[in-house]
């Protein structure tokens, strides 16, 4: 199936199977280019859909035979010129790309509230303003990737069995005015988790975030609402070989931590608040790097490094 029209694009209670979808659509009404209301898609390849302006999905979550409401084999390719807006839909494919250019006129680029995204390889979204996953949302990949170049809000369940990376603040921003803080809540499960705040990061409600290696950066760190656990796993940031050198040669009978990657990572230029830290999963290394660290609870089994380090080495500090 191809559709192609220079005016508006809309499908309402349509039940489809083909062997591919590609839809074009350039018209604009209200921001629109193309609406797809209760369409149940069945695609055995590829599905594309390109438009000049947004685009927005609006379903029942599954379809009569309880399957995600827009199902493809292969690729789910959807590129906006304006925003997207996902609410009460279900994904599910091999590998997923959202990409919206635009916003919506109050700054969301991607708006999506009960949205259930299902793939087996990887998933992406990419908004060139904010981006905003809430009313229990869920994104399951092997590798999920979220960019926004505004704000970045996740409430919901995310899981990547390989990588997590969720960004906000990037040089797509439209306004490079506007705060990108990534605010994070409901639960997070990765094999390797890299959350990046340009101007912070924040929990704003009760998160579980569990991860077999994590990487936390921003101005600021609050996820003093947080559980985090975190596995054996290796972070990207942190590394310092040459602490773990002068620990080894003044003292022989020190344990040292079973990688010279840190099993987490916090870099904050300000503060860094957070809950209770877990590394009963086989981690026993930690780095952070703020102007003060703050815990409620800090977990380990038999040994922990932490590796502190103030942002300004000049100024005074705390770690409590």
């Amino acid at each position: 199936l191809k559709v192609k029209t220079g005016g508006f694009f809309h499908a309402y209670n349509l039940p489809l199977h083909a062997s591919s979808v590609t839809i074009q659509a350039s018209g604009n009404s209200s921001g629109l280019s193309a609406s797809l209301y209760n369409v149940a898609l069945d695609v055995d390849n590829a599905l594309s859909i390109t438009t000049d302006h947004g685009v927005e999905f609006v379903g029942s979550l599954l379809d009569d035979n309880d399957d995600p409401l827009i199902n493809s084999a292969s690729t789910v390719t959807v590129k906006a010129g304006g925003h997207l807006r996902f609410s009460d839909v279900g994904f599910a494919g091999g590998t997923g790309l959202f990409n919206a250019a635009g916003d919506n006129g109050d700054g969301y680029s991607i708006d999506a509230s009960t949205a259930a995204f299902g793939f087996g390889a990887s998933v992406e979204f990419n908004g060139a303003n904010d981006v905003d996953f809430r009313s229990d949302s869920s994104v399951t990949a092997q590798n999920v990737t979220f960019h926004a170049g505004g704000s970045l809000g996740l409430d919901g369940t995310f899981a990547a069995s390989n990588t997590l990376i969720a960004t906000a603040g990037s040089s797509t921003n439209l306004n490079k005015s506007t705060n990108a803080v990534l605010s994070l809540a409901g639960q997070i499960q990765a094999g390797k988790a890299l959350l990046f705040g340009r101007d912070g990061v924040s929990v704003f409600s009760a998160l579980d975030l569990e991860a077999g290696a994590l990487d936390v950066a921003g101005r600021y760190i609050h996820m003093d609402n947080a559980d985090i656990s975190v596995g054996a796993g290796a972070a990207s940031q942190g590394i310092d070989p040459l602490l773990l050198n002068s620990i080894a040669v003044e003292d022989s009978e020190v344990t040292l931590p079973n990688s010279v990657r840190p099993n987490a990572s916090f870099k904050a230029e300000e503060e860094i608040w957070l809950g209770d830290v877990d590394f009963n999963l086989g981690g026993d290394y930690m780095f952070a790097q703020g102007s003060d660290l703050r815990f409620n609870n800090l977990f380990f089994d038999e040994k922990l490094l932490l590796n502190f380090t103030p942002s300004d080495p000049h100024a005074d500090f705390a770690v409590n």
